[in-house]
């Protein structure tokens, strides 16, 4: 079976294996995907955006952002062909290679089979750590005297859609690229992202998106200098609401400069957790 372009208003027919945040995050990013249907059955689906090359030449690369082949299909070279067709699009429309990000240790299998399909490992990213949810209320921040609910703080699924496109267009012109080349097409959004909101205007943003089943990744927590303590705010809400909620156990948090570094050392100090020795890898395939 040949992998088919799926446009991004097509992406609905592989809603099944998206899941509702992915779906929710392609409405908002500039994205593509390449599927594989049964008749209308999907089992295969990989989904990628436009993004600097992490090997830091000069070109764009495509990032892949999500792929998800049915465990019944597996071992089939499904994510071959899925591959193989991104790779055509990559020439059609000369784009340099394709770029995709692992967490090491801990995706060993996954890393040897990008390798065995042409993949480099050209850059190592920033120190990952993780600590776990049930140790939260021993975070000092969690006593800090802010509104449980402050109305400042409002998550991304509160937004109207007029707050909602104010926002999408803020991050896209203050995200900074050191964040990453997945930041390129736009914020993944979640029931647990927020943004920091002032007179109608957002002042800061906490992003984070699903990692695995019952990990939570913390993927950027960014404010207006003049509203620094609004990073309290919405890091309380965070919290909070991971605890309340109970979906994730642990939350996976990548320290990318020095204030990114002193949070998460903040953070595990008091959580009891040891920071864990990972890394993000970045892996290119050139076309």
């Amino acid at each position: 079976m040949k992998a088919e372009l799926v446009k991004k208003e097509n992406m609905g027919a592989y809603a099944s294996f998206l899941g509702k945040e992915e779906m929710d995050a392609i409405a908002d990013r500039k994205c593509s995907g390449v599927g594989m249907r049964q008749g209308p059955v999907p089992y295969g689906i990989l989904t990628y955006s436009k993004a600097p090359s992490p090997d830091g030449k000069k070109g764009d690369v495509f990032f892949i952002d999500h792929y998800y082949v049915h465990p019944d299909r597996r071992r089939e070279g499904v994510f071959k062909e899925l591959l193989d067709t991104v790779k055509q699009v990559c020439k059609n429309q000369k784009i340099k290679g394709i770029s995709i990000q692992t967490v090491e240790p801990g995706m060993e299998e996954t890393a040897e089979a990008l390798k065995a399909m042409g993949f480099k490992r050209v850059t190592d990213g920033n120190q990952v750590y993780t600590f776990d949810v049930a140790g939260v209320e021993r975070i000092p921040i969690m006593s800090v005297n802010t509104r449980k609910h402050d109305k400042r703080a409002v998550s991304v699924s509160e937004l109207t859609p007029t707050m909602r496109q104010a926002f999408l267009k803020s991050f896209k012109t203050r995200f900074p690229k050191e964040l990453g080349p997945g930041a390129a097409g736009g914020p993944i959004l979640n029931d647990y992202s927020y943004v920091y909101v002032v007179g109608g205007d957002v002042k800061g943003y906490l992003l984070s998106s699903s990692f695995r089943r019952d990990e939570i990744y913390l993927s950027a927590l960014l404010i207006t200098p003049k509203y620094r303590h609004a990073a309290i705010i919405l890091l309380k809400r965070f919290l909070y609401d991971l605890v309340r909620k109970g979906t994730y156990k642990s939350v996976l948090f990548a320290a990318v400069n020095d204030a990114s570094v002193n949070l998460a050392d903040h953070l595990f100090k008091f959580n009891s957790i040891d920071p864990d020795e990972q890394v993000v890898c970045n892996y290119l395939l050139k076309v």
